[in-house]
């Protein structure tokens, strides 16, 4: 009988011990330091922001499709960095894409924002927004938001609160109030009590450099890229807040715009001015503009002839 007892005894000592030798072993109750300060996809980092930064990229599939018999790789939905071709298609700009000359030649837009952000109304539509390729100015002088001297715009002297857009900046971007969609604002300009001027051309240049962009030769060039496209319409004056979210797309390197444009044989917005569509708030005679140089709003008179303008559209 205490034979048995002590059999037994040394029996349970040894489970004890094997018991608590698997527990230290490396397994998931590990509470040994991290080394290699990763986490797993998910999981909070020290800083309090989940990592989740797939460790290979093959985690991280694409959601586009692509498609054949197009000048580009992908078709809709586009998204922000795309280069645009007049056949439709599209190319993702990256710092080491090559196109062929063909492809170059049909570059017509560059995707610089999408979301619902920039809608005026009460609308929760997405919107995906592009600009040309040609900017005004490059091989001629600046132009006028509305003219002056001699014929004088009926929306020179005039306040027009419909279309004002206000714009403030902080850290993580712009924030806007009053009309920030501005592909109805020369439409706007005319129903505003006073107006009644807004078909002569001559006294909206900035404004008919867009409406008329289908026309827009890139300079060395015969013809316009759109001609015969799908996107010879719709192409308007940014207002403030989409002039400003195509400059924080540049800024903050999201996309690089000027590149992905030189790239393409396009014009460089640079350290130039350009007008958007918006009326200054509390000065009648001022419209609202962006400079590039310095990346902020600007307010100069509408007969100012030292801004640039540039055209976009929706690509929706």
């Amino acid at each position: 009988m205490k034979k048995t007892k002590r059999f037994m005894a040394v029996f349970l000592l040894s489970l004890v011990w094997l018991v608590a030798g698997c527990s230290n072993s490396s397994g998931s109750n590990d509470s040994s330091p991290n080394t290699d300060n990763k986490t797993n996809p998910g999981e909070t980092t020290e800083e309090g922001f989940p990592d989740d930064t797939p460790d290979t990229p093959a985690q991280l599939p694409s959601l586009r499709e692509e498609v054949t018999g197009k000048i580009g790789k992908y078709g809709k939905p586009y998204q922000v960095g795309d280069i645009i071709f007049k056949d439709g298609s599209a190319e993702e700009y990256s710092s080491t894409l090559a196109l062929s000359d063909a492809q170059k030649s049909a570059a017509i837009a560059l995707i610089f924002y999408s979301g619902k952000n920039l809608n005026s109304d009460d609308s929760n539509s997405n919107r995906t927004l592009g600009v040309g390729l040609v900017h005004s100015g490059k091989d001629e002088d600046g132009l006028e938001w509305c003219t002056q001297f001699g014929d004088k715009a009926d929306a020179h002297d005039l306040e027009i609160t419909t279309i004002v857009c206000e714009a403030s900046k902080s850290s993580i971007g712009f924030s806007y109030t009053g009309d920030k969609n501005g592909s109805d604002n020369l439409e706007q300009i005319e129903t505003f009590d006073g107006v009644d001027d807004t078909s002569d051309s001559s006294k909206y240049p900035a404004f008919y450099f867009a409406k008329n962009y289908k026309d827009k030769k890139l300079t060395g060039e015969t013809e316009s890229r759109i001609t015969g496209s799908d996107f010879a319409s719709g192409w308007y004056l940014p207002s403030l807040a989409e002039l400003c979210e195509l400059c924080w797309c540049m800024e903050k390197n999201i996309f690089d715009i000027d590149a992905a444009s030189a790239l393409c044989g396009g014009d460089k917005f640079g350290s130039d001015s350009f007008w958007s569509s918006s009326q200054r708030k509390g000065k009648s005679e001022f419209a609202c503009g962006v400079n590039f140089s310095t990346e902020s709003v600007i307010g100069n008179s509408k007969e100012n002839d030292g801004k640039l303008a540039c055209a976009i559209r929706e690509f929706n």
